[in-house]
């Protein structure tokens, strides 16, 4: 009877052990902390919740589950954003969500009860989906505010963009092309870029390309001003072409030193291939490159600076 009782009691205290540890088991994995911003915890059980399905992971899952580490990462950012934008002042009314939903729904040609079961048809309910768009409109304003006013495209970055998209390909283009030339010849190096120097002010002040060149111009075509007549691109040589190349119709070239003479050149008008200088052409680089660098201050300003300007704690 006493081997009996001892048994029993053998058998209950193991069945309150078992119990016991799983109720802490539970409080550990319900209480877990897996990352803080500004102190505000993010539980074990607030991401699991939003795995996609739901799952239950212990820490060391979590820590070594890439799923559940990228939503850890993305409610860290939500949490930065809303912090960010509380620290700025930057409120988001519930009208300005109303219009967001409506402009939603026009665009998808739906009406609202259409726009709501849909929702509903995705398994998300509209107060969920009204908080993620919350988020999604303080983001632009950060982004607005923070980002793009200080998002300027230079024309080297320009060239260089059609450069490597184009090339400088010696096509079909065909130029009206002028030159003056100082020679070095009977003369000092000094006094021959002296000269040139004089012409090239004289020409940013606005004075005839083609008199300049009949008046100092040391080349066997000064008599007609200079003109080198219509030729083909790909009939330069390679040192006057990079000269001439990013030049638009009526600009004129620095100062250039060419063997034993300074030159300077000007482009009339220009035929045929295709010309980096188009202005659509620029333009659509010069989007195209403000775009990616938008991009890129983004992924920075959300994924770097903000993580710097508030407290993040990530521990897993």
């Amino acid at each position: 009877m006493q081997a009996l009782l001892k048994s029993f009691l053998c058998f209950a205290l193991f069945l309150f052990l078992c119990q016991h540890h799983i109720v802490q088991s539970q409080e550990i994995f319900i209480d877990a902390v897996v990352a803080s911003v500004d102190g505000q915890p993010i539980t074990l059980h607030d991401l699991c919740a939003r795995l996609k399905p739901p799952r239950n992971l212990t820490l060391a899952q979590a820590a070594t589950d890439s799923e559940a580490r990228m939503l850890l990462d993305r409610i860290i950012l939500e949490k930065l954003i809303l912090a960010e934008g509380a620290a700025k002042k930057m409120q988001v009314s519930d009208s300005d969500i109303e219009s967001y939903l409506d402009e939603i729904a026009a665009r998808n040609k739906m009406s609202r009860e259409d726009f709501q079961n849909a929702l509903t048809k995705e398994g998300l309910t509209l107060e969920k989906y009204k908080e993620d768009v919350k988020l999604e409109i303080m983001k632009s304003r950060l982004a607005s505010t923070f980002i793009r006013g200080s998002v300027s495209v230079t024309d080297e970055e320009v060239e260089k963009y059609l450069d490597e998209r184009i090339g400088k390909a010696k096509g079909s283009t065909q130029l009206e092309l002028r030159q003056i030339v100082i020679s070095s010849n009977g003369r000092s190096r000094s006094e021959a870029k002296n000269i040139a120097t004089e012409v090239k002010t004289a020409l940013e002040n606005g004075e005839n390309f083609a008199e300049l060149a009949k008046k100092f111009s040391e080349s066997p075509d000064r008599n007609e001003g200079g003109s080198l007549g219509v030729v083909e691109e790909k009939d330069l040589n390679a040192e006057i072409f990079d000269i001439v190349f990013p030049l638009k119709e009526g600009q004129i070239s620095d100062i250039v030193e060419i063997g034993e003479s300074f030159r300077i050149f000007k482009v009339e008008k220009r035929f045929g291939g295709t010309d980096k200088r188009d202005e659509r052409l620029m333009n659509e680089a010069r989007s195209e490159i403000q775009k990616k660098k938008m991009e890129d201050k983004f992924q920075t300003y959300f994924m770097d600076d903000l993580y710097k300007q508030h407290s993040v704690d990530k521990k897993i």
